[in-house]
């Protein structure tokens, strides 16, 4: 039995046509994670809060980061009362991404734009966020490494003092 070389011809035009996407993204994906810093693990995440509340001023929830197929991914872990997740990519010494509200009814969703510290343990810069009368507002933002050994902020201070130098940052960044 003999097959027609035109229809395996065929065979493999159309084998080769499913195969390609699933190889190119498999490559990809493994390009990313080779070429990336490593942001894996804990960190604890500090945003000001919105401006028409009058509770206190910065509200902090850990959150976890992991890789995932052409981005990093992250999702609060410690406070049911703001769950949060989201996505995004690293662009020279900047974090871009997105992140949305996991509440079921709450429909929050926002950006930001981060800036990494020398040492990679601390990012600072703005997320977007709305108000309560869904106008969109421009707040600061911390990111801080947390150390496994005691459970606080990787580097050479505590989660407070690095959140103050964050704020200091920020501030002259952005004016008060």
């Amino acid at each position: 039995m003999t097959v027609d070389p035109f229809l395996l011809t065929i065979f493999g035009a159309i084998l080769g046509a499913i195969l390609s996407p699933i190889i190119a993204s498999c490559w990809a994906g493994i390009a990313f994670s080779l070429s990336k810093p490593n942001l894996t693990g804990a960190y604890i995440s500090i945003w000001e809060r919105r401006s028409d509340t009058t509770e206190d001023q910065w509200i902090e929830v850990k959150i976890n980061i992991y890789l995932g197929i052409r981005c990093y991914k992250f999702r609060s872990f410690d406070n049911k009362n703001y769950p949060y997740g989201g996505t995004f990519r690293i662009d020279g010494e900047y974090l871009v991404g997105e992140w949305k509200s996991l509440r079921n009814q709450d429909e929050s969703a926002g950006s930001f734009l981060l800036v990494r510290t020398r040492d990679g343990n601390c990012c600072y810069g703005v997320i977007t966020a709305p108000n309560s009368d869904d106008i969109v507002e421009c707040k600061k933002f911390i990111l801080g490494r947390i150390d496994k050994k005691d459970n606080q902020m990787a580097g050479d201070s505590k989660v407070i003092q690095y959140a103050s130098r964050g704020k200091k940052l920020l501030e002259r960044f952005l004016g008060k």
